[in-house]
């Protein structure tokens, strides 16, 4: 699968922590676990907090001396850190959406199977 990098603005929005120590940006996910007893996620109390968790007490203690899992104050859920360098981007579609449209106004350039716009109105040339 390829990928194109997280936009500014997405980065700006998402992955606004920093760690002081390396300077890597991160994002905070819940690790409560959807659905419950009812799709099997385990019920324990890590960190004084009882929930459903996303994964069993084993992985959840080895990422929390990892560094991977903090509680941002004492009697927080728990969240875990993903780290916006290990993420590879948004998957590659097959919709083109930085190709303008033609206009109702605009020139068009005859003589191909397909319309193109005039190369002027999406700014490649005068």
């Amino acid at each position: 699968m390829q990928y194109q990098p997280y936009s500014e603005a997405y980065i700006g929005a998402f992955y606004n922590n920093v760690e002081p120590d390396t300077g890597r940006r991160y994002r905070l996910s819940d690790i409560t676990g959807p659905g419950g007893a009812a799709k099997g996620n385990p019920q324990y109390e890590f960190l004084g907090v009882t929930r459903y968790w996303r994964f069993k007490r084993e992985r959840m203690e080895e990422m929390y001396r990892q560094g991977r899992i903090v509680q941002t104050n004492p009697g927080t859920v728990p969240a875990q850190k993903r780290y916006l360098d290990e993420m590879p981007g948004v998957p590659l579609q097959d919709l083109w959406l930085d190709i303008n449209t033609v206009q109702p106004q605009a020139l068009e350039r005859v003589g191909y199977d397909t319309q193109k716009p005039r190369l002027s109105s999406i700014g490649l040339f005068a």
